[in-house]
């Protein structure tokens, strides 16, 4: 009777996933020193996808973090906000690295691969999101689940603070686990 139950509510509602895609990044006020000190600000812009018709969702708690070379090197947060069933959410987050230590070996790794010199270099970084979610179907809303969405080398020009990939950046799309 149970699994009668879950059935004929899954084909009412029919959830679809949540897409997600870096549309922009730009890196800002980025100084890597001797001592393998990272300071810098990750602007990334978001797009979240709800093609859902009877499902919205609710973020209480959103976390991104910017990796390189499997590193954390930068950590945000944004304010709880709701999305409505059938919606795009554009999310404009800040990441910074303030005073983040680097192991030798990423700090080498970033300082070689950034050394052309001509203040447009590239890297690829690794962009995370985590987020506690509730769905709302109807009047019912449901318990927490993590969102998890990792979006893989994603190439971000870094140089003399600028930063952005402006028209030349590549959209990504992005994995989503529930």
């Amino acid at each position: 009777m149970f699994g009668l139950a879950v059935l004929l509510t899954w084909l009412i509602v029919r959830p679809a996933p949540v897409e997600y895609s870096v549309e922009d990044v730009s890196v800002t006020h980025y100084n890597l020193t001797s001592d393998n000190t990272l300071n810098a600000t990750f602007d990334v812009t978001l797009l979240s996808h709800n093609r859902n018709r009877r499902v919205s969702i609710y973020y209480d708690s959103v976390d991104i973090s910017v990796w390189y070379a499997d590193q954390m090197v930068a950590f945000g947060e944004a304010a709880p906000f709701h999305q409505p069933r059938r919606n795009e959410t554009r999310l404009e987050l800040e990441a910074v690295a303030k005073g983040m230590p680097l192991p030798k070996g990423v700090a080498g790794k970033l300082k070689k691969e950034l050394a052309g010199g001509k203040g447009d270099e590239e890297a690829e970084i690794d962009v995370k999101l985590k987020a506690r979610v509730r769905f709302k179907v109807g009047v019912w809303k449901s318990r927490h689940y993590s969102l998890d969405v990792d979006c893989d080398q994603v190439k971000v020009r870094f140089g003399e603070g600028k930063g952005g990939m402006g028209k030349g950046f590549q959209r990504k799309d992005c994995k989503v686990h529930t």
